[in-house]
């Protein structure tokens, strides 16, 4: 006895019906109203596993390799009506097994670029609720060895396939599967207790594949459950940037506050810094004690946010400073200096300034709200 699980691919369900010969697809409708036809690949160029039957005695998990010719054999070799049963015997003896089906197809195909051959089964109603997802063949081999190697060189007789659960056996071949399963329909309605049987029969068919998006999106049941999933999205998402914007907007009221904070402290740590600084600056230019005076009150608002600029940004308002005494006694007070001999130290020659105070006091002075 040989045994080898299916090799791992996908069939369209559509692929499947024309392995199916017509006569024999209207003879099992005579029978049973609704047919379930399921195909699986039994065997494929590559190495398997499975157990060989030699003189009688069993040989557990023997590794065999399979050729081209004797994937093309088993496809010759597998013919309508062999039995299908529900896991193997000891030997490939039908007596006492009962089939839940029989083989009503067959095909070879190249998949993944491998030989692989296939078989079409008709399932009867008892057994499409087992979960047999993988297959296995009971035929009689031809072997040849070539050292530690066992090959297969062709298939005298394919007397049976077994079928079983994944879940439960360990297949031959590696990733062995159901490739596809198909209910044919006969003539008339279904009723939805029937529609519910083949849907329990066949759980990998998805509502996409009975109904069209417009048809889904006005059921009920999937509008509620969108209205449910969606309302619950939004609420969440919405309390989420709810949340965001208060703690944004109470972070940018700390930011502002500790950025006036910080000016505030930085303006008070550069007054005395500022005031050594205008000191020292008015006596490098040496300047008189009326325009020292002048410039104190000129430069008393005075403020600035980089320390390092301080000495420049000092500088021009003492230049703006100047500018405004000289515009002040000249342009508004009428009093014009003799520079060129104020600097020469004749004194007599130079027209007196009105004090300081005096100027500050002045109406003039006030309207130009220096």
């Amino acid at each position: 006895m040989k045994t080898i699980l299916a090799h791992s691919l996908e069939m369209a369900q559509a692929d499947v019906l024309k392995y199916v010969d017509t006569d024999v697809l209207n003879q099992i409708k005579n029978i049973d109203d609704h047919p379930q036809f399921s195909a699986y690949a039994i065997g494929h160029e590559g190495e398997s596993g499975g157990d060989l039957t030699i003189q009688g005695q069993r040989v557990r998990n023997v590794r065999k390799r399979w050729v081209d010719t004797a994937i093309r054999s088993l496809y010759d070799k597998l013919k309508v009506g062999t039995k299908v049963f529900h896991l193997h015997a000891q030997t490939n003896e039908h007596e006492g097994r009962r089939s839940i089906g029989h083989v009503v197809g067959k095909a070879l195909e190249r998949v993944n670029d491998k030989l692989t051959a296939i078989v079409i089964n008709y399932i009867e109603p008892a057994a499409r609720s087992m979960g047999l997802d993988i297959a296995s063949m009971e035929a009689d081999l031809r072997v040849d060895t070539d050292g530690d190697s066992v090959i297969v060189s062709d298939i005298d007789d394919v007397t049976g396939i077994a079928l079983a659960s994944s879940k439960f056996n360990r297949p031959g071949f590696p990733g062995a599967t159901l490739l596809a399963t198909v209910q044919e329909m006969a003539g008339g309605n279904m009723t939805i207790e029937e529609i519910k049987g083949f849907l329990a029969t066949n759980p990998k068919i998805r509502p996409s594949e009975l109904f069209n998006s417009e048809v889904l999106k006005t059921d009920p049941v999937v509008v509620h459950e969108v209205r449910e999933a969606t309302a619950g999205e939004y609420a969440h998402r919405k309390r989420t940037d709810e949340a965001f914007d208060k703690a944004r907007a109470e972070w940018e009221g700390e930011k502002q506050k500790l950025q006036a904070d910080l000016k505030g402290a930085r303006s008070q740590a550069l007054t005395g810094t500022v005031k050594e600084k205008a000191k020292a600056l008015m006596e490098s230019r040496k300047l008189d004690d009326q325009q020292v005076s002048y410039l104190s009150d000129y430069i008393k608002d005075f403020t600035v946010d980089d320390p390092e600029q301080i000495e420049t940004a000092l500088n021009k308002k003492l230049d703006d400073g100047l500018k405004s005494f000289d515009h002040l006694a000249t342009n508004i007070f009428k009093i014009k200096i003799k520079k060129d001999e104020a600097t020469s130290g004749d004194a007599a020659a130079a027209t007196e300034l009105p004090a300081v105070d005096d100027i500050m006091q002045s109406e003039a002075y006030k309207q130009l709200s220096v």
